[in-house]
């Protein structure tokens, strides 16, 4: 009996350990088309303000808020139909088009329940909105919110960005991935 349980017992934590993990994404898009960046379309000179809207016991908001600011620098310095120009920066007159992105969630979700099971998820709830400055028009706009995990998975605060970014690329240029 003992030695049954003692070659049982490791297959046991290395298929709990592997996890069983899916994707669950939540999209609507409320105005216009994704992507954004299709044809002959010019964003020109594009400005980009990030607001946050956290659950009130989000936990580190100012390094969730840092690493989506680097996801967010990244995709639009990248963005081959306009001319990025910050992060923060007001839409002033020389803006062409304003950018608002409000995240919700930005993290791992960690859920214990009974019997024994446990998952971390990724967590993601973002809206993005596209004005153009030069007719005062919304062209843009969405919200999804995006988990990837599932029962005995781990998603590490790492695996939080890449989600972001995926997010943010499929409603801009299209998604990378086949």
């Amino acid at each position: 009996m003992m030695t049954r349980l003692g070659c049982t017992l490791p297959l046991m934590i290395g298929a709990a350990l592997a996890g069983c993990a899916s994707i669950d994404k939540d999209e609507q898009i409320l105005t216009g088309r994704a992507p954004v960046c299709t044809g002959s379309i010019d964003l020109g000179t594009i400005y980009i303000t990030l607001v946050t809207d956290w659950r009130s016991d989000q936990k580190a908001p100012q390094k969730r808020k840092q690493m989506a600011e680097e996801v967010i620098d990244k995709v639009f310095r990248s963005l081959p139909c306009g001319d990025y120009m910050g992060l923060h920066n007001p839409a002033g007159p020389e803006a062409d088009t304003f950018v608002e992105i409000t995240l919700r969630e930005f993290g791992p979700e960690f859920i214990i329940s009974a019997p024994v099971l446990w998952s971390m998820n990724t967590d993601v709830d973002a809206t993005i909105r596209i004005v153009d400055m030069r007719t005062n028009v919304e062209t843009f706009a969405a919200s999804q919110r995006h988990k990837n995990g599932g029962a005995f998975s781990v998603r590490p605060l790492s695996a939080v960005p890449a989600a972001f970014e995926s997010m943010l690329n499929t409603w801009l240029i299209g998604p990378l991935d086949p």
